[in-house]
């Protein structure tokens, strides 16, 4: 395992950067169909008067970054599960991510309330690429992510791609509640190295990290 592991992160240096990827083909059909997730998120938010729970009680390991409680979150599918609530709420989201879902690691809607900053951090997953589409953000010029050296201001329906493992932090100065679709893929190597990455994505899953998340999405 090691050794692999070894190898992977060999080539993943060399073709790592913080942002600049081209976006991938699961991730180009969810910006095709952003008018269908943005109203299954509206109708959701109506009929649950809620944005989701706070990050932290689904996800020890964001404790450090919402000691607050303003960032929370709705999980829809987590390393090959689709969460309890998910198909209730969002079943053209979910037949979406059962499309790509061998291509996918996590999808969730992220939302800072008013006064929210997420401090700047760096995430630990070098097999996956994150893109942020804009959801609900009724006032742009007040939020805001920096990914190392890129300030990006989000509107609904744009899209930004990263590598989470750099630096980044965001943060809401307005007075509206700022919401954007998270989706974790694969990232693309040569052939070879795909195999071992989605070998090792796929022990993630087993980890005591990710299963104690399943196990609180399901309480």
């Amino acid at each position: 395992m090691k050794i692999i592991e070894e190898i992977l992160s060999k080539k993943n240096r060399e073709i790592r950067k913080p942002y600049g990827y081209d976006t991938p083909a699961a991730v180009k059909d969810f910006q095709k169909n952003i008018d269908i997730i943005i109203s299954e998120w509206n109708n959701y938010v109506q009929q649950t008067s809620t944005t989701g729970k706070p990050i932290d009680e689904l996800s020890q390991a964001q404790k450090h970054l919402n000691e607050d409680k303003k960032w929370k979150a709705f999980f829809v599918f987590v390393y090959g599960e689709f969460t309890p609530e998910a198909e209730k709420y969002f079943p053209q989201t979910v037949k979406l991510v059962e499309k790509w879902k061998n291509d996918l690691t996590l999808l969730f809607f992220s939302n800072l309330e008013p006064g929210k900053h997420i401090p700047a951090h760096k995430g630990n997953n070098h097999g996956v690429i994150r893109s942020q589409l804009g959801i609900d953000i009724q006032q742009p010029e007040t939020t805001g992510l920096r990914v190392e050296d890129k300030i990006v201001q989000l509107k609904n329906k744009d899209l930004f791609i990263f590598d989470d493992t750099f630096e980044h932090e965001a943060w809401n100065k307005g007075s509206a509640v700022r919401t954007v679709l998270i989706i974790d893929s694969c990232k693309k190597f040569p052939h070879f190295y795909n195999t071992i990455n989605k070998y090792l994505l796929g022990k993630v899953k087993n980890t005591t990290y990710v299963q104690s998340t399943l196990a609180k999405l399901k309480e």
